[in-house]
């Protein structure tokens, strides 16, 4: 069964109908903004919460941790520990460091470089105690080379060596490794090896000999046993002569006995290869004719030598008058 409704009630209606929807039209995107907004505050509600139980968590960690590590008070070690440039103390239990700073270096001893070996300045840290060795370089050596020196019966000879004139050593070597006590390198002299040869005097038919001693190591002639005197002009005595002709065939400066008479001699000293003696002591070989004989070839030489002089200077005169 139908109920008529009036048309004015109706019509009321419809308009009040109307303006609901229009508002919900309005209010629709505000009410959707809202309702967003709720969802976001209610999600950043939860991740609150969940950091701060994060946190929470952390925390405990962090606490139960400690209190099992160090408990109360940490335990720190009472030697130092270093490095090149600090020093600190450590906890056994933790590695918290405590006490670290800088060291304090102070200057303790040195030593010089030498030639072969390095030297070094130490240095030590007046807290840890730590220490510190600067190396110095050696410097090597400067050597002088000296030879070798031949010795002989009477002179030490020496051997080749090298003087270092920083060190002061001395080294067989040129690469200064093998060093030596100083005058190791002298030679001392072996001193004369001498036999005594007995004199044997000339004659017209053999050659003679002068009483000597002679050194087989240096090979020399000596007059007396300690070889003080050398003879350096031979010890072998010519034979004999008898004539001028056999003179002029000895060797000049050959020491001869001239015997005879000489007044018939007319050659210059030097044609004749004669060297006189100025002595007038008999010599091994001579006699008294022989001493005679040689001191007038002596007196003719020197008159000669004179007369020579004088017409010299009387020839002088004529040539140049005063």
């Amino acid at each position: 069964m139908s109920i008529p409704l009036r048309t004015k009630e109706l019509g009321t209606i419809e308009s009040e109908s109307k303006t609901i929807e229009e508002v919900k039209t309005v209010t629709e995107p505000f009410l959707i903004l809202e309702e967003n907004c709720a969802k976001e505050v209610k999600m950043i509600k939860k991740r609150s919460k969940k950091i701060k139980n994060l946190f929470f968590v952390t925390l405990c960690v962090l606490f139960v941790f400690m209190l099992f590590a160090c408990g109360t008070t940490h335990k720190v070690s009472k030697t130092w520990e270093v490095d090149a440039e600090n020093h600190w103390h450590t906890c056994a239990d933790c590695d918290e460091l405590f006490d670290k700073g800088a060291h304090d270096m102070q200057f303790v001893e040195s030593k010089e470089a030498s030639c072969t070996e390095d030297g070094y300045e130490l240095y030590k840290c007046s807290v840890c105690g730590y220490t510190r060795k600067d190396v110095i370089v050696a410097t090597g050596h400067v050597l002088e080379k000296h030879n070798a020196v031949d010795g002989d019966c009477v002179t030490s000879g020496a051997t080749e060596y090298y003087s270092c004139s920083k060190c002061n050593k001395f080294y067989s070597d040129i690469q200064g490794k093998n060093e030596i006590a100083e005058n190791s390198w002298i030679i001392p002299c072996a001193g004369h090896t001498i036999s005594h040869v007995e004199g044997k005097p000339a004659t017209y038919t053999e050659s003679g000999i002068k009483e000597h001693y002679y050194c087989s190591v240096c090979k020399k002639y000596y007059e007396d046993a300690a070889c003080t005197i050398e003879i350096t002009d031979g010890v072998f005595l010519e034979k004999l002569v008898c004539s001028v002709s056999e003179a002029r065939n000895l060797a000049e400066s050959s020491e001869i006995v001239v015997r005879g008479v000489v007044a018939g001699i007319t050659t210059t000293q030097s044609s004749l290869n004669i060297v006189t003696v100025s002595y007038t002591h008999l010599r091994a070989h001579e006699t008294v004719l022989d001493l005679v004989c040689r001191l007038m070839l002596e007196k003719k030489n020197k008159t000669d030598t004179k007369r020579k002089i004088e017409s010299n200077q009387r020839q002088s005169c004529i040539l140049h008058p005063l």
